[in-house]
């Protein structure tokens, strides 16, 4: 038996759950088989194996050969894929939905209001920034194979991004009836960190809390730094 995980010892292997199938197949007389196999490991995550074997004759009878490929990181990697995918489509829904409603407003008369009609663009316009901000972030989908050190970090300001979420979230708020609790200073809270990432936290936070707060409740926003033995928290 060989395989690319130095850990897995000949005695490990044999105790692999499936791996006596794949053994069993190639004795009763397949030419080949293949199986995806898990091997549980203690306090580690699971490594997932994928295991091809075949039959061969030769002068001195018949045997198998059994190859083990590690596939931990690229079934990781679908995960996370997947994840990326779930997430960008939550984030697209919220701006989307909103320019819907106000161009469903503005269509329904509110055009002609010269009290909000401005308004009602001028959100349509910031939500429309929102969605070109996500679009242009899209090839982060490939910064995912990417080594965690290749990811480009540059100082963000907490406060910046707390701010323009809380602009973005007003109007959601006030068709909930909720009250909104700001506690955002007016000094920048500065961090080395992925701007679009830390929007998508923020934005997150607020839609959870608006659409788990019942009717009439109330959201509290608060921005601080705080330092454990030298370094921000």
């Amino acid at each position: 038996l060989r395989s690319d995980l130095e850990p897995l010892t000949t005695e490990r292997l044999e105790r692999v759950p499936g791996l006596e199938t794949v053994i069993a197949e190639l004795e009763a007389g397949a030419a080949t088989a293949h199986r995806e196999l898990t091997v549980a490991r203690e306090d580690e995550e699971p490594t997932m194996l994928d295991a091809r074997g075949a039959r061969f004759e030769a002068d001195e009878g018949t045997g198998v050969v059994i190859v083990l490929y590690n596939i931990t990181g690229l079934r990781r990697l679908e995960r996370v894929r997947t994840d990326f995918v779930a997430n960008v489509s939550h984030e697209l829904k919220t701006p989307l939905t909103s320019i819907q409603g106000y161009v469903e407003t503005l269509l329904d008369g509110a055009v002609d209001d010269p009290d909000n009609n401005v308004r009602f663009l001028e959100k349509i316009g910031q939500h429309v920034e929102r969605l070109g901000s996500l679009v242009s972030d899209l090839p982060s989908l490939a910064r995912i194979e990417m080594p965690a050190q290749a990811i480009q970090l540059v100082p963000v300001d907490w406060t910046e991004i707390a701010t323009e979420s809380i602009a973005r979230h007003r109007d959601p708020i006030a068709a909930r009836a909720l009250s909104l609790s700001v506690e955002v200073g007016d000094e920048p809270v500065w961090v080395l960190g992925e701007p679009e990432g830390m929007r998508q936290i923020v934005d997150n936070l607020l839609d959870n809390a608006i659409a788990y707060t019942p009717e009439g409740g109330s959201l509290r926003v608060r921005v601080e730094a705080r330092f454990g033995n030298g370094v921000l928290e």
